[in-house]
């Protein structure tokens, strides 16, 4: 930990890192020995509301069995089981399904600015490779279901 004084401030400040990342801020304390107090209490408060054993977030396939059983143990519709078994199947055949699941809700927010852009929806971005957070999408395969060939309008599906 750092406790220093800047050149315009009459207060000490720290800085300090706790697993990756960085912390600073004045003491609003103009005597070292209590500014040096403060942020030992800051350090402190900081490492209590952090976990000691630092982890990765888990892959999304990960989940996959653990939310499967959970669709097949609860008790949902028969169209609902449907609906998110077939989700999952859709989802899997994505880079979505090897993100971190930190990195989810911003894959999700790339895509919905893109689909809002109305430059592509989810079959076009799949089937140009399109990105998601910067990693490129996988294109469809024989595994998946195939995004449907569409046309420019004004030509038949066949020419």
């Amino acid at each position: 930990m750092k406790l220093f004084k800047k050149p315009k401030s009459k207060f000490y400040w720290y800085d300090f890192t706790v697993r990756g990342r960085r912390y600073r801020g004045s003491t609003q304390e103009t005597k070292s020995v209590r500014a040096l107090q403060i942020a030992s209490l800051k350090l402190a408060s900081v490492m209590e509301r952090t976990d000691p054993l630092p982890t990765k977030p888990a892959v999304l396939q990960e989940f996959a069995d653990r939310f499967l059983d959970w669709v097949n143990d609860s008790r949902l519709e028969e169209k609902t089981r449907k609906f998110y078994r077939n989700g999952w199947r859709l989802l899997k055949c994505t880079s979505v399904a090897m993100l971190r699941v930190d990195q989810t809700v911003a894959a999700e927010i790339s895509l919905r600015k893109v689909q809002s852009a109305g430059r592509a929806h989810l079959p076009n971005l799949l089937k140009s490779g399109g990105a998601f957070n910067g990693s490129p999408v996988r294109k469809s395969t024989s595994r998946c279901i195939k995004a449907p060939r569409t046309s420019p309008p004004g030509e038949s599906p066949g020419t």
